[in-house]
């Protein structure tokens, strides 16, 4: 169903004609209900505790998305089904098993499978301000044990708000061949001097964006953000456009930090047909993200 960045056809760039409305159209045709509520785990020995929505109309292989969420959703392993819709795409599905059935929430709950780690806040008296990879790695390893006959290997996907953000490009320079794609927001990638880094010591990861140069990534980021403004960003999208990633988008929306987890925006002027979506591996990145009423979608689509 989707493509690796290693394995994929030749990509024809970034296109107009598919986003928001391309995921929705592909929900309207699911007639299933989901799963009652989300399955989440506390006690596995991966570092972060985790919840994972696996539709129960689930056919065959689906796209996955790991999200990692900001710093407002860290906590204990005995709050994770709380945090995991704290924002981004977890509080959509949280939303759905609340009885909200918007197009949005459905979409979440029933067209892909997401998994959604939780960090601690402070562990040993320190506070903890990375998604560190190896970590990362164990959740989805557990859950490829668990639920790989339902995942399209080839379609995993990344996303992250805030500390999430910055997380997609550490989990990113250190796995690119774990990810079909990658959607920060409200975040680039950590350089020498960036003061998270000295909040919890950690390399930088701003020097090391080349080995994702395959990987297509779709930032987005505030034009009124004071917390993560846009500098990091724009610096990010150079660097990966100089590393040769030419499927490398920026998109700067009228947005203050906190409004990025919750209102981004996402158009296409036509519905891309059901049989695409179940189409012949042409899909090359399916996000959903960031977004409480509106979710991130980039659509990479060869010939559309």
């Amino acid at each position: 169903m989707f493509s690796s960045p290693s394995s994929s056809p030749a990509r024809s760039g970034w296109s107009a004609r598919a986003s928001l409305i391309a995921l929705l159209a592909m929900c309207a045709a699911c007639a299933s209900p989901a799963r009652a509520a989300l399955e989440c785990s506390t006690s596995l020995g991966t570092y972060y505790p985790y919840c994972v929505n696996v539709p129960d109309n689930a056919s065959g292989k689906l796209p996955a998305i790991m999200f990692l969420s900001g710093s407002g959703a860290r906590g204990d392993a005995s709050r994770v089904k709380e945090l995991s819709g704290y924002d981004g795409v977890g509080k959509l599905i949280n939303q759905y098993y609340s009885g909200n059935k918007g197009e949005a929430q459905t979409m979440a709950a029933e067209q892909f499978i997401t998994i959604i780690p939780i960090s601690p806040k402070n562990v040993g008296g320190q506070e903890i301000r990375h998604w560190m990879p190896e970590n990362v790695q164990k959740v989805l390893k557990d859950v490829l044990s668990k639920h790989g006959e339902h995942i399209d290997p080839h379609g995993i996907h990344l996303g992250g708000y805030s500390m999430g953000a910055r997380g997609c490009f550490r989990n990113g320079v250190a796995n690119p061949e774990t990810w079909a794609s990658i959607a920060p927001s409200a975040g680039g990638a950590e350089a020498a001097g960036d003061g998270t880094l000295s909040q919890q010591k950690a390399d930088s990861v701003f020097d090391k964006l080349s080995n994702m140069a395959s990987v297509p990534v779709w930032q987005f980021a505030g034009e009124w953000d004071s917390t993560a403004g846009t500098d990091s960003p724009k610096r990010t999208q150079d660097a990966l456009a100089k590393a040769g990633d030419g499927n490398a988008k920026l998109s700067i929306l009228k947005a203050d930090h906190s409004a990025l987890s919750t209102a981004v925006q996402c158009r296409a002027p036509q519905v891309v047909p059901q049989q695409l979506w179940q189409g012949q591996r042409q899909w090359q990145l399916v996000l959903v993200g960031q977004g409480l009423e509106q979710c991130i979608s980039g659509v990479l689509l060869s010939g559309l």
